[in-house]
């Protein structure tokens, strides 16, 4: 049966019906029985049925709510978007902006078989502040995208994507390697034949090849090129001889003076033998590299013997031992040499612990208050990721809290009382975030009265 969207000649150009739920014209259609009859002349015709719903408007772009957001993504989180239908679309466009760079391959469009298996990726990168664009045909059943943030919080967030009837068509094309008349641009050569005609101009042209040839000829034989310059060089070499000649002449004057070649052999005959000279030199550069040593000395500590490479290899082995190259600061273990041990918790040796000057800033995006028996995480830094050594918590609302260190509070962590409203507590620590929850709702460093006070300091 012929497809009921061709031109039909008794009846005029038809036409497309597209499938609303899938956009494809492959409409699935059969003929009505009981409408099959065979007229006078034999010929049997009937009605085509078709089922579902159809429209001749073909399928229009539509924008992918589940794969779009305006949402800012905070520093290394990531969008997901929603797995979704390819099957009546062709190509998707991608467009996204932040005014953050994405991680390095951030933007993903992942396209599948089955809407769980994601066997197709391209992967993009988008720069800060920078519009992007990307048309992608869709080959899957299934597609999504996702969005990964680079380390900086986003102010400003768009991604966009947009479901397409057709597939893009690619701007690549292939280029032929060999050459063809009318493969040069106006204005060039026009061919190869041309080219070769040109080099044949370049052996017999005056101006060519041939008056080339010719010029290289008259300077082999003209005085005034290169035979000159090889007579030139043999006067060269005359003056050379001159030269060697004279320098002989050097240790026979000035005699009497003593400053000739002669007169230096001799002295330098008696460095070599007189015990003040060369010869102690030499032992005594003997001795002092005994004493200094080799570079691969073995280290020596403490009162032993050995070279001063080997002690200095002892004594940068001593301090690499106690030097902590991150911090740049030394560390040491206190070790009990002698006497009664100290038993734990007794503070026989107190230490004042001292801390820098002002507190360090809270983060931006800390929680205003607390919302009841919820865990809530108070951090510091422009970032949230600063770590303070310091921390003081004043409770000054009507009900008890639990709190913890790095770690979600939860009704086995320690309690911070309200017997009385400025019940605080302070902890000497390293921390990144503070947590802590309440059954009531109070306020976290407001600048009202019965509200939670937290600090830190480095």
């Amino acid at each position: 049966m012929s497809n009921p969207t061709e031109a039909n000649p008794s009846l005029g150009p038809l036409l497309p019906l597209y499938n609303t739920s899938t956009g494809q014209t492959n409409i699935a259609w059969d003929v009505d029985p009981s409408t099959v009859a065979t007229d006078a002349e034999g010929v049997t015709h009937g009605k085509a049925q078709i089922s579902g719903s159809f429209s001749s408007t073909p399928p229009a772009s539509v924008v992918s709510t589940v794969n779009s957001t305006t949402t800012p993504l905070t520093a290394n989180a990531t969008f997901t978007g929603t797995s979704e239908s390819a099957l009546a679309y062709g190509s998707i466009s991608v467009e996204a902006f932040a005014d953050q760079a994405s991680a390095s391959n951030g933007l993903i469009v992942e396209q599948s078989q089955d809407g769980t298996n994601w066997d197709t990726q391209a992967s993009y990168t988008v720069a800060a502040s920078t519009a992007f664009q990307q048309t992608i045909n869709l080959t899957g059943q299934s597609f999504r995208v996702l969005y990964t943030n680079g380390t900086g919080n986003q102010g400003t967030f768009r991604l966009q994507v947009i479901k397409m009837p057709y597939p893009a068509s690619s701007a690549t094309t292939n280029q032929r390697v060999n050459a063809h008349s009318g493969d040069f641009v106006a204005g060039s050569i026009a061919d190869l034949a041309t080219l070769l005609t040109e080099f044949s101009e370049l052996l017999t042209d005056t101006d060519n090849l041939a008056t080339l040839v010719t010029n290289t000829a008259d300077l082999l034989a003209d005085g005034d090129h290169l035979a000159t310059i090889d007579t030139s060089t043999a006067a060269s070499k005359t003056d050379l001889d001159t030269i060697v000649t004279n320098t002989n002449k050097i240790p026979a004057s000035p005699a009497q003076e003593g400053g000739n070649l002669a007169t230096l052999v001799a002295n330098t005959a008696d460095l070599l033998a007189d015990g003040d000279h060369l010869a102690t030199i030499d032992t005594s550069t003997s001795n002092s590299a005994t004493v200094e040593g080799a570079t691969t000395d073995t280290a020596v500590v403490g009162d032993n013997t050995g070279t001063i490479s080997a002690k200095l290899r002892g004594l940068t082995k001593i301090l690499n031992d106690v030097w902590d190259s991150v911090n740049h600061l030394f560390h040491m273990d206190l070790k009990q040499v002698g006497g009664n041990a100290i038993a734990p918790g007794s503070n026989a040796v107190p230490i004042l612990n001292s801390a820098s000057t002002g507190y360090v800033s809270a983060w931006g995006s800390n929680p205003a208050a607390l919302t009841s028996n919820t865990d809530a995480a108070f951090k510091w830094g422009a970032s949230g990721t600063t770590q303070v050594n310091h921390i003081m918590v004043q409770n000054n609302s009507s009900n008890s809290i639990q709190w913890d260190l790095d770690v979600a509070t939860n009704a086995g962590s320690p309690v911070l009382g309200n017997v009385a409203p400025g019940n605080t507590l302070f902890l000497d620590v390293q921390t990144t975030a503070f947590h802590l929850q309440s059954i009531g709702t109070p306020n976290l460093n407001g600048s009202s009265a019965n509200n939670i006070v937290i600090r830190g300091w480095l």
